[in-house]
């Protein structure tokens, strides 16, 4: 169960998780979307804080329309050594970011000063108490040992700790003077745990909104040179339906590309109470992420459309690791050669 004490930094698990020599793996993040779909614009306020190492990444980022590299953005802030901020529940960073969590998981309040006139002020609120990817009371799917979490979560022990939100979100964004109106439905996500640089699973975090009354929200293990119908291994995730929270049992993902980028989705989920969920998909909008060196995260808003032809869109990032894909590619060579 999520509760305000999670808003802050989580030292004393940091503390059990690590010693003197792995400290410095240990994050915590915060994800914080808005979007104009009707623009076909998206982007993020992210953060991830290294208490360990007295660091902390500041990344924000708008793609427009569709994109593929990080020249394509609309507008990028990425920032990888400031100094962390001592509490994590309420800090301002030098990067312009300033965060309120001290209503969390309840109200989150976050903004950003950034260049070129440019800033995002953002207040969300919660439609669903916070989705414990590791509460058996909430998640159908939760392992109970530290280590078949870290094996299930999707995302290795750097999901040691992990809750997704849907959020009414509601403010405003200037860029670079063109002033846009946020008022929409979006899911959020905080994570703690170790997480390293080298080693770190492929993974995919993605939804489906149709507004406050249905939306789905799923993490995969994902492994982007597998068969297109076995790419993704569902982990965790629910569907929201009518105020109502359910968590899935199971789904399946199907997926065109080209290259690295998907172009048309196929999703199936069943959540708890046996009901089945069909979604059909493609982007309309994107660019590549970059929220650390070692990741490029192909990411998507989607277009999606309901088994009865209702219209929604989502997010979908696939983190493709540049250590494991590079690994891949130098075997598939070995083995053609």
């Amino acid at each position: 169960m999520i509760t305000r004490q999670d808003m802050d930094y989580h030292l004393e698990k940091m503390h059990s998780a690590t010693d003197e020599a792995t400290r410095y793996l240990w994050a915590e993040t915060l994800y914080i979307p808005f979007a104009v779909p009707e623009q076909r614009l998206f982007g993020s306020i992210y953060t991830l804080a290294r208490p360990g190492l007295g660091v902390t990444l500041s990344e924000i980022k708008v793609f427009r329309g569709l994109g593929r590299t990080r020249f394509d953005a609309a507008y990028s802030d990425n920032r990888q050594q400031l100094p962390a901020p001592k509490e994590f529940s309420r800090f301002a960073l030098v990067s312009g970011v300033t965060a309120d969590l001290t209503r969390g998981p309840e109200h989150y309040a976050i903004s950003y000063q950034g260049h070129d006139n440019t800033s995002v002020d953002l207040q969300l609120e919660a439609l669903m108490p916070a989705y414990d990817i590791h509460d058996p009371a909430m998640d159908p799917v939760a392992r109970k040992t530290a280590a078949e979490q870290a094996a299930h979560s999707g995302f290795g022990a750097s999901y040691g700790g992990h809750y997704d939100q849907t959020c009414r979100v509601r403010g405003q964004l200037i860029l670079r003077g063109e002033k846009f109106a946020i008022d929409y439905v979006d899911c959020m996500d905080r994570s703690w745990g170790p997480r390293p640089e080298v080693g770190c699973p492929d993974m995919c975090w993605m939804h489906a909104i149709f507004g406050a009354d249905y939306s789905m929200h799923a993490i995969w293990k994902f492994d982007i040179n597998a068969a297109a119908d076995a790419q993704y291994t569902f982990a965790h995730g629910y569907v929201l339906e009518n105020g109502l929270v359910h968590g899935l049992t199971a789904a399946t993902m199907i997926v065109d590309r080209v290259g690295i980028w998907g172009s048309s989705y196929r999703l199936n989920v069943t959540d708890i109470r046996g009901q089945q969920h069909s979604f059909h998909g493609a982007p309309m909008a994107s660019g590549l992420w970059e929220c650390f060196p070692c990741v490029g995260v192909p990411d998507l808003l989607n277009r999606w459309v309901t088994g009865d032809g209702r219209v929604g869109y989502g997010e979908i990032q696939d983190a493709v690791f540049y250590d494991h894909y590079t690994t891949t590619q130098a075997q598939r060579q070995v083995i053609s050669g």
